[in-house]
Formats: structure tokens, C-alpha cells, sequence
């Protein structure tokens, strides 16, 4: 069972001395595997030590990759004399090497125990003390440096891991659009445009009465 669940999404057991949910909130059964696949995610598996130390890291590339295949090839007969030196070991040692992982402990051993058998070498060889421990310290620098790089590669892939996507801008309401605005104009005639006036009425002339008014004296009928 994941030691980062709670309830197995499997089985459906629970795991003794856990707090429910995350956070002390109830999780669904989706979440709990998506809880359990991120965090699966984020430990590498178990290359050994001999593979950690030789083959190159599967997120390194451009600078980064060529840095680390120089030193690769720096430290190479350091490391190769300390997988001698492991396989001659007992059975448990070489079984906690296979299941190595990380860099810091495949570092540790290769320097340790690579450096010496190194040493011993070229004293064999009858190369100088100086000589020596500057061929020793190279390839231990070698090997250090490499392990930084494979380092800052793992802690990126976790951190990309863990970075949650951006939410999808919320797009904004659209004003109604207006219909076209149309011109209409009125057909003009061709021809030239006649103004009419309308004659004036005559006026006409005051009528004269026929029969005086009965107060009209008579000299003027």
C-alpha cells in the first residue's frame, strides 16, 4: 500500500496511525489515486550504482549533458576500480548497491572506495605521491560535479511536477452586436423640376345696392 494514502484505492484498506484525507479533508477515490501517481512520480527508480555513476541523466541536455560526459570520462577508472572493489564484497553490500538510489551515496562509495583502489594503482604504476593524489582529487572533482548536475535535473523534473496548470482565461461576455446600420435614399428624377403657382384669386368690386335705405332722404333716390 502507497504511504501516501490513507484508504487504498484498490482494496479499500486503511492505513493505522494516518489522519483521514489530506489535510484532515475527506478525499474521492479519484483524488487518491491522482495523490498516488504524482507521488510515485516524484522518486526515481533504483538504477544501482554502477548505472548512476556511468550512464548519463535522462533530462540533461545541451551544456549540461556535455559537462556531465566529461566528467563521466574523467572519473571512469575511479569508478570502474570501485565496482571491482564492491563485487568482491560481500552479497549484501552488493544487493544495497543494486538498489541504489539518488547521487549522494553512488558518490560517496565511488570516492571512497574508488579512490583508494586509484591510489593503490599508480603507487603500483610507480607514479609520484604528487602525481597521485592530483589524479585522485581530479577525478573525485569529476565525480562531484556530475552528481550536482543529475542533482538540479531530478529536484526540476519534481518541481515540474508538482507546478499546477494555469486556469483557462475566463472569456469575457460579448456585447450584442448592432445590426448594419443602411442608408435608404429616394430615387431622383431625372428631369428638371417644375414649380407651379396657383393663380391668384380676382378680388372682387363692391356691389351697389339697388333700393335706398328707408332712411335715405328722397332728393338722392
Amino acid at each position: 500500500m502507497n504511504a501516501a494514502a490513507f484508504v487504498c484505492p484498490h482494496c479499500g484498506a486503511r492505513r493505522a496511525g494516518a489522519d483521514p484525507g489530506l489535510a484532515g479533508k475527506a478525499l474521492s477515490q479519484d483524488e487518491v489515486k491522482a495523490i498516488i501517481a504524482v507521488h510515485g512520480a516524484d522518486a526515481e527508480p533504483a538504477q544501482g550504482l554502477l548505472p548512476t555513476l556511468i550512464l548519463p541523466h535522462p533530462t540533461t541536455h545541451g551544456a549540461a549533458r556535455a559537462v556531465e560526459l566529461v566528467c563521466t570520462v574523467i572519473a571512469l577508472p575511479m569508478v570502474i576500480l570501485g565496482a571491482v572493489t564492491i563485487g568482491l564484497a560481500r552479497r549484501r553490500i552488493r544487493r544495497s548497491a543494486e538498489q541504489t538510489t539518488g547521487e549522494l551515496t553512488p558518490v560517496l562509495a565511488a570516492s571512497f572506495l574508488g579512490g583508494l583502489g586509484l591510489y593503490s594503482v599508480l603507487s603500483i604504476a610507480g607514479i609520484s605521491s604528487t602525481t597521485r593524489l592530483a589524479l585522485v582529487v581530479a577525478s573525485i572533482g569529476a565525480l562531484v560535479i556530475r552528481g550536482i548536475i543529475r542533482a538540479r535535473e531530478s529536484t526540476k523534473r519534481s518541481r515540474d511536477l508538482h507546478v499546477l496548470a494555469k486556469p483557462d482565461p475566463v472569456p469575457r461576455p460579448s456585447r450584442p452586436q448592432l445590426p448594419e446600420a443602411r442608408v435608404v435614399s429616394a430615387p431622383r428624377s431625372s428631369g428638371p423640376i417644375v414649380m407651379t403657382v396657383a393663380p391668384a384669386r380676382p378680388v372682387e368690386a363692391p356691389r351697389a345696392s339697388s333700393s335706398g335705405s328707408p332712411d335715405e332722404p328722397s332728393l338722392l333716390k
